[in-house]
């Protein structure tokens, strides 16, 4: 074993995996293996359990050839992953082959790794990040989440296959069938959090356009951060376990920061308990109800909290309080230079809106309740008061179950609300070293990642009663830094417009050109006639196309287009994906392929531009409002300058 080649190998994890790397360090040797190498061939290196006898290979060097050989299916796959490290030969062979863009291997056995390491130098792979390896127990749901989220492998996710890395990891069956799960809900839910729906993506920056002046004119998101009143934050959902825990939360209400959906606004109202902050994120009209529901004293001292991707009736019915419009992480809008504004949103719900901005206010505590993510067991799925009922959401025959509060039994949910799930515990796992997540739903679903106690418990350990809060204030941003962020949303907007104009126009010459490619070749197969087909033209445009994925890829591009267009170019990518890495043995089998992919960007190349050209459409229908608002905006700054 070489310890220089070991020490290589750690220094790397480091800072590559310093989680991995602060475990290694505790091991001194190896104890639960034996490791044989032969002294005629370096390579020929096998592992052996102590407790079994049981040797990872029968023959170290030809069990790893057969290995490379049964692996050609492999060979144009970006994206790999392996349930077992081995000796690490295997491995250092593929990544010889530069198509093999990410790695990612699961090990149960931190010693394995250990070994491996004295053996194969994987400093740079490691560095790169081209190798990620997972010490199973490490690799929970957030985890891996995580990972599918940062790594850029979303277009290949459709390609996914756990393959064991040799017979001997068979023993941990249970194991392996854990890691594909927690894989396959993560790389679900990735897909699933990118939406289905163009639509709604479209709506959602046309709000945007409109609710700008609105968000400059009123206080920063930034200018909330600072703000905490408490140190415990309560998060009021509208689950239908809600309705038993109000009474504790009426006599708690003056001692903590209250952080409520929009939803859950009328159900308070009732009950007589004002939230200090009020979150909102859905963009349609339906969500101005519950604002509408509730009464202008009522809403006094509330600070509301909107996306900027909400529909102006929202604004309307918010009769007094004070109004944050903070943006989401979206790339078209961190181009406008307006960070100050804010940015928040990671999730999907008025829920997980609110948790991440406890954590961004930097609370000690929040206790969730009424976050059920899940039926009643009587069928219900709202709390009492709720303004479109308490079956506003029916069961229906595509439900599914998840894990219940407790960990004792399955509660009946659905594919909306596991999307919600799937964004708490990412959360709640980011931020652990600085806030303790509790649920006291004491209903619904479990939330892994919290503690669950009783809401009566978590008062008592936590609620100074003594403690008395203030009301939130935030300050008024200037006319003249209004001015300033109009001029810059003007500026900004007419060179998206012209990117984008230009970006389309290069798209839709190329997609006329490869469909004037298929129709030819459609009409050479229906004449039988494929001698004449042309690869050499084939060839320029798949260059040309990948040209054009080059651009695609650029920061600019993917901030202009990604967050309207990714709900269908993803679901593109994804099946492009599938037969970019499709093999070929014969010169007959790579033209089909070429072909094939041909024909799969002639749909990718019409939706992309189609997408652009919704974009072109929102900003235009939009400017002319821009403009005057930002000419009103200075109008009144220089008549308050006058006087």
């Amino acid at each position: 074993m070489n310890s220089e080649t070991y020490y290589k190998n750690l220094k790397t994890l480091a800072t590559a995996n310093p989680h991995l790397f602060y475990k290694l360090s505790t091991v001194e040797e190896n104890k639960k293996y034996d490791v044989v190498v032969s002294k005629k061939d370096p390579l020929a290196i096998n592992i052996i359990d102590k407790d079994s006898n049981a040797e990872m290979y029968g023959n170290p060097v030809e069990d790893t050839l057969k290995q490379i050989s049964a692996f050609e299916g492999y060979l144009r796959y970006p994206f790999l992953t392996f349930y077992g490290f081995g000796n690490g030969v295997f491995l250092k062979a593929i990544m010889q082959n530069e198509v093999h863009q990410k790695i990612v291997v699961i090990e149960p056995e931190l010693e394995i790794i250990f070994i491996a390491l004295h053996f194969m130098d994987f400093s740079e792979e490691l560095q790169s990040e081209r190798l990620v390896l997972f010490l199973e127990e490490d690799a929970d749901y957030p985890a891996i989440r995580w990972f599918v989220g940062t790594h850029k492998v979303g277009q290949f996710l459709k390609t996914y296959n756990l393959q064991l890395m040799t017979p001997y990891y068979n023993k941990y069956q249970g194991n392996i069938v854990r890691t594909n799960k927690v894989f396959i809900e993560a790389i679900l839910h990735f897909i699933k959090s990118h939406g289905n729906d163009a639509t709604d993506s479209l709506i959602g920056i046309d709000h945007f356009w409109q609710n700008i002046p609105k968000m400059l004119v009123n206080p920063s998101f930034h200018n909330l951060l600072g703000k905490k009143n408490s140190n415990v934050a309560i998060i009021v959902a509208t689950g239908p376990s809600l309705t038993k825990q109000l009474p504790l939360l009426k006599e708690i209400q003056e001692h903590v920061t209250i952080i409520s959906v929009d939803a859950s606004m009328p159900i308070l109202e009732k009950w007589n308990i004002k939230p200090d902050i009020v979150t909102s994120l859905e963009r349609v009209i339906e969500t101005a109800q519950f604002f509408k529901k509730t009464s202008k004293k009522f809403q006094k001292d509330i600070v509301f909290l909107s996306s900027a991707l909400q529909h102006k009736e929202i604004y309307k019915n918010i009769k007094d309080g004070q109004l944050v419009v903070a943006m989401r992480p979206f790339g078209y809008m961190q181009i406008l230079g307006i960070d100050e504004y804010g940015y928040i949103g990671i999730g999907m719900s008025s829920a997980n809106m609110a948790f991440e901005l406890a954590y961004l206010m930097d609370y000690d505590a929040a206790i969730f309740i009424g976050q059920d993510l899940a039926y009643a067991e009587n069928g219900k799925s709202h709390a009492e008061n709720h303004v479109y009922g308490e079956n506003e959401v029916e069961l229906k025959d595509a439900d599914s179950f998840i894990t219940g509060y407790g960990g004792e039994r399955l509660a009946r949910t659905n594919d909306i609300w596991r999307l919600f799930h799937g964004f708490f515990v990412t959360a709640i796992a980011d931020a652990k070293d600085n806030l303790v997540a509790y649920n006291c739903t004491e209903g619904g679903a479990r939330i892994d990642g919290t503690v669950e106690i009783p809401f009566e418990e978590a008062i008592k350990r936590l609620v100074d009663k003594k403690f008395k809060k203030e009301p939130i204030l935030l300050g008024t941003p200037s006319l003249a830094t209004c001015a300033l962020h109009m001029g810059h949303a003007k500026k900004n907007m007419a060179e998206m417009l012209k990117y984008a104009k230009g970006a389309k126009k290069s798209i839709e010459k190329l997609f006329l050109d490869v469909l004037k490619e298929c129709d030819i070749l459609e009409q050479l197969n229906k004449q039988n006639d494929l001698k004449k087909i042309s690869f050499r033209k084939i060839k320029k445009l798949l260059e040309r196309i990948d040209t054009l994925k080059d651009v695609s890829t650029t920061e600019t591009f993917r901030r202009m287009f990604w967050d309207t267009t990714q709900s269908y170019i993803l679901s593109q990518e994804l099946d492009l994906a599938v037969v970019a890495v499709k093999p070929f043995k014969t010169e007959l089998e790579q033209k089909a392929k070429m072909i094939e992919f041909l024909f799969a960007h002639k749909t990718w190349l019409f939706m992309l531009a189609a997408g652009i050209d919704s974009v072109i459409h929102a900003i235009e229908k939009n400017r002319d409002f821009i403009f005057k608002e930002t000419a009103r905006i200075n109008r009144e700054l220089k008549k308050a300058s006058k006087e």
